[in-house]
Parts: C-alpha cells; sequence; structure tokens
C-alpha cells in the first residue's frame, strides 16, 4: 500500500515538472527473502496504485547487504543518487531527499543535496530518536563531514503547501 498522502505529493512534483527519483535499498534479495522478479512486481504494484501513469523518471535499486566494497550503492552511500545526476538534469543543490530511515539522510548529506524531511512512518518511528542525536539547534543533520538543512515531519499530509513555495524550499 501507499504511503498516506504520497500520491498527493507525487502528484504535485509532476505538475512543478520535477524529475521523482526512487533511490532504495532492498537487502531482503541478498539474504534470499525475495527475488528480483519479486522486487519488480512491488514496483509495478507500486506504479499501478499512483496511476495510469508512470511518475518516476528513475528507480535505482540495489541488493547489498553492506558498504564493504568502494563502489557500492547500498545507502547510505551516495553512489545511487550521484548515478541519477549523471542520467537525468539533476541539480544536486535544489534536488531533495525524502525517508525515514538514517540512511536515506546520510546518502543526500554525502549527495551533495540541501535538504532532507524525515518522515515519522514506518522505520521512521524507530529512527526519529537516533537521527534527532545529529541534528543542532539549527536543524542541520551532521554526518563526519557533509551536513543537510533535515526538516523532521510526521507524515506527508501538508508536506508541498507547508515546505514548498514558488521560490523553493522554505
Amino acid at each position: 500500500e501507499l504511503e498516506e498522502n504520497s500520491l498527493e505529493l507525487i502528484n504535485y512534483a509532476k505538475n512543478k515538472n520535477w524529475i521523482i527519483i526512487v533511490i532504495t535499498n532492498q537487502s531482503g534479495i541478498s539474504k534470499g527473502l525475495l527475488t528480483w522478479e519479486n522486487y519488480q512486481l512491488v514496483t509495478n504494484k507500486m506504479i499501478s496504485l499512483l496511476g495510469e501513469v508512470n511518475p518516476f523518471h528513475g528507480i535505482y535499486a540495489n541488493s547489498e547487504l553492506d558498504n564493504l566494497k568502494d563502489n557500492n550503492w547500498r545507502k547510505p552511500s551516495p553512489n545511487m543518487i550521484i548515478e541519477a545526476s549523471f542520467d537525468f538534469p539533476i541539480d544536486i543543490q535544489k534536488s531533495l531527499i525524502i525517508g525515514d530511515r538514517l540512511t536515506d539522510i546520510q546518502a543526500g548529506a554525502r549527495a551533495g543535496l540541501k535538504n532532507a524531511f524525515h518522515v515519522f512512518k514506518g522505520h521512521g518511528i524507530k529512527e526519529r530518536p537516533l537521527i534527532s542525536k545529529f541534528i543542532d539547534s539549527k536543524g542541520t543533520f551532521f554526518d563526519s563531514e557533509f551536513s543537510i538543512k533535515l526538516n523532521l515531519i510526521d507524515n506527508l499530509k501538508n508536506f508541498p503547501k507547508q515546505y514548498i513555495s514558488a521560490e523553493g524550499i522554505n
């Protein structure tokens, strides 16, 4: 099932002609819990729930279990985001990442994004206390030498109206 209000947020982004990319770790494939074919079925179902036209410009997925090799794609590595910036006309400085895990926020910071949104849903409920330890009083998330403005949100319900104006991200 789709996260509540994700369809509205995706439609908002589509109407603004934003490039929408999905970046996902799928370690369950390497663990033998599912196959790439199972993953593709789930992805196809997600896309069908979003409507007639696939709203995503790209979907980057990996099945790596860890980040031991230099060229890994597993978040918190920024490599999937960086690859997307090569494949699509993405301005990293104006891009944002939305996620429910610490590794989502770290990947965004390491890729050079300036804005991140952590959603208090799914894994976000468990990971919010950990993520909060990396935030200063100005709302900046620090990950070793990388940083990113982090907005803590409960859900996606009012995301476009609350955080994004015609001039950009508030």
